[in-house]
């Protein structure tokens, strides 16, 4: 007999913020690493300051090359990764880690110090073991990466 079950997370989020103005949609752009420091691809903000962090999909089939891959939307930001393994004694879950990269927005002091770690754990699920169960979590649910935005420049005012 031939094991093989796949899962796959639940989308989870991160928090950008930007004091002095308004957040934009893609304005900023975070860094997902694996736990050996391999960069697996970019993620970023929407216009509320949401990061959404990639799906985390786990697949154990003897017939497939083991390893890791990613896929990226249309834009190429990291959508899913995925974690391939050829037997169920292999599974194991794995740490990740948000970064944010900095960027050059004028008049914006960039989060250079703050990290997002999200913790992936899998097991085979209890009622159904050709399905896994992936839980994607970040470690504490206060981080927030804040940036701030200051003017530059000078105001000329024209008259009469």
């Amino acid at each position: 007999v031939v094991y093989k079950a796949q899962g796959i997370s639940q989308p989870i989020t991160g928090t950008k913020a930007l004091r002095g103005r308004i957040v934009k949609a893609k304005e900023f752009e975070f860094m997902i690493k694996a736990e050996d420091g391999t960069e697996l691809g970019k993620v970023t903000n929407d216009e509320n300051g949401v990061i959404t962090y990639p799906q985390f999909e786990y697949i154990v089939d003897p017939d497939l090359e083991a390893g890791r891959t990613t896929a990226k939307d249309a834009d190429g930001y990291l959508k899913t990764v995925t974690i391939t393994y050829n037997n169920v004694e292999e599974l194991k879950g794995a740490t990740y880690t948000a970064t944010e990269i900095v960027g050059t927005g004028i008049g914006i002091t960039y989060d250079e110090s703050t990290k997002e770690t999200i913790n992936v754990a899998v097991e085979v699920n209890a009622d159904d073991a050709s399905k896994l169960d992936v839980k994607a979590e970040t470690k504490t649910d206060d981080v927030v990466f804040t940036n701030y935005y200051k003017a530059r420049g000078e105001k000329k005012i024209f008259g009469d």
